[in-house]
């Protein structure tokens, strides 16, 4: 199944769940798209706090109690610096293994890094990303309030 690139507000994605790059430090990102997902689903970044804190962070981790699902995904070690390749080719193989059983239907990806760090992540979610069969929409930019064009598969 194709992985679509699309731009526009990942909150108004019709997709299952969202996969969200998180830190190992348990601090959100001070940006648009983060400070609007915590207002929407804080139970969700206050488990992430909680499960960081205790050092129980998995490198992928599916939150079923919100609509859409969140999918975790540990990134970065520190709330600052670059993403880790390894740790995004890490939880993508993990996902790749366990997505069927984990129950997902279509995933929407949350932006990832910044326009240096686009491509190389870009290469990784295109070369890892493919071998899952669902309805794939990667977000390459968030714009608030306008819905992303997500062909239905």
């Amino acid at each position: 199944m194709p992985i679509h690139f699309v731009k526009g507000d990942i909150c108004l994605t019709g997709a299952q769940s969202i996969l969200l790059g998180l830190n190992a430090r348990g601090q959100a990102d001070v940006n648009p798209l983060e400070t609007t997902l915590r207002d929407q689903h804080p139970v969700f970044f206050s488990e992430y706090r909680r499960m960081a804190r205790n050092n129980a962070l998995p490198t992928l981790w599916v939150f079923r109690e919100s609509h859409p699902w969140f999918i975790g995904v540990v990134l970065r070690d520190s709330a600052r610096g670059i993403i880790r390749l390894r740790l995004l080719e890490q939880a993508l193989t993990t996902l790749r293994l366990e997505w069927q059983r984990e129950g997902l239907e279509s995933i929407a990806v949350a932006p990832l890094g910044d326009e240096l760090e686009w491509p190389a992540l870009k290469g990784l979610l295109e070369e890892l990303l493919i071998y899952i069969p669902i309805p794939i929409f990667v977000y390459e930019e968030y714009i608030p309030g306008q819905k992303a064009d997500e062909p239905k598969e």
